[in-house]
């Protein structure tokens, strides 16, 4: 029988397995394998980061997109999607809600709108740089041209999140339409490093047609080319794709891609948020494979002047009415990817002995 301890010890050590151990790990681990991986992780993370919980203020500007990916609900087909576009002013003021909570990292965030153009991000992006300096901006707005990217990189944007979703030809057709290809992701990744962003990518774990020998694919992939930032959660199905049938991607095994990475990457910022996703496993009995997901409707109310814009702001508010921490924000001037602490993030909001807020009860798709 393999020892999964031992590759675990040997990936801590040498930040490296090979693509049969990989998949050997993520075909074969048990409920001990993922409690050893994840201690191994947590380890390395203090190491590098301490004990420090890191929110970012995620505001999303557009429900969108030109694409018509069979996995997103935001699909161009989606004709019961509900769609909307921020105006600069309310991005703004999301910002600054955010940065009264305590907030000093925001993500622009959305679908692959053609409205976002050039001529409305850059100035909105120099604002909010000229307003908050001591922020951090991530972008996760798709695939977008050289130019582009420089000219955003220009305004202030300091970091780029763009997944590769998979990095198996095959697979990425399978989720992706025909006038997407993975060449063209893997080039704008390139472009965004070259550029000098600090550039985030990742995948979906259970997404349709993968397996464990395309997901330690996935890995070796991030571990060649070392990003700044890994964004990794569970596929979970939205019911007006053509995947809205398929199971959702097993929580247990996100628990585990989240370990590995992490001792591939000591230094790498590890997201491990999946939207307004809350997932759970099933007990052993339970003949659902693998764990589901459920997902935050995340929509206006009909009626409301505005979509729900900013995450993060409610959490802290919630946590300062119970009382159970301290909220401490510290600030500092200097830009997050200049000098020696160009891997590790801004420390915006930190907190200790983090109890869990009270379930919510979420709608099922």
């Amino acid at each position: 029988m393999l020892d999964f301890k031992r590759l675990i010890d040997k990936l801590r050590a040498e930040r490296s397995l090979s693509a049969e151990e990989l998949r050997q790990l993520i075909d074969g681990y048990d409920d001990e394998t993922l409690v050893y991986a994840a201690a191994a992780a947590r380890a390395v993370t203090e190491a590098h980061f301490g004990d420090g919980v890191y929110l970012r203020g995620l505001i999303e500007v557009s429900s969108r997109c030109r694409n018509d990916c069979r996995y997103c609900g935001l699909r161009r087909s989606n004709r019961r999607a509900e769609r909307y576009r921020l105006e600069p002013e309310e991005i703004l003021a999301a910002c600054a809600a955010g940065y009264r909570a305590g907030l000093r990292t925001f993500v622009l965030q959305g679908g692959e709108d053609p409205a976002l153009t050039d001529a409305l991000l850059v100035p909105l992006i120099a604002e909010i740089h000229r307003r908050w300096p001591d922020c951090a901006l991530t972008l996760s707005l798709g695939e977008r041209s050289d130019a582009s990217y420089e000219a955003l990189y220009a305004a202030g944007a300091t970091r780029y999140l763009l997944r590769h979703e998979t990095i198996d030809e095959a697979h990425y057709r399978l989720l992706h339409p025909d006038d997407m290809s993975l060449a063209r992701r893997l080039a704008c990744l390139d472009a965004l490093r070259r550029i000098g962003y600090q550039t985030g990518t990742g995948m979906m774990i259970g997404a349709p047609g993968q397996t464990a020998a395309r997901l330690a694919a996935d890995v070796a992939f991030i571990a060649r080319f070392r990003p700044h930032m890994i964004g990794i959660g569970p596929f979970v199905p939205q019911h007006d794709t053509p995947f809205g049938r398929e199971p959702a991607g097993s929580v247990r095994t996100t628990l585990l891609l989240i370990s590995v990475p992490r001792l591939l990457a000591p230094r790498a910022l590890a997201h491990s948020a999946a939207g307004f996703v809350v997932a759970r496993d099933h007990g052993p009995g339970d003949p659902r494979p693998g764990g589901t997901a459920t997902r935050h409707p995340g929509r206006r109310k009909r009626g409301d002047a505005q979509p729900l814009a900013l995450r993060g702001a409610a959490e802290i508010r919630h946590l300062r009415r119970q009382g159970r921490r301290r909220l401490r924000s510290r600030g500092g001037t200097r830009r997050p990817h200049e000098g020696a602490g160009r891997h590790r993030p801004p420390p915006v909001v930190r907190t200790r002995r983090l109890r869990r807020p009270a379930r919510r009860r979420t709608r099922k798709f």
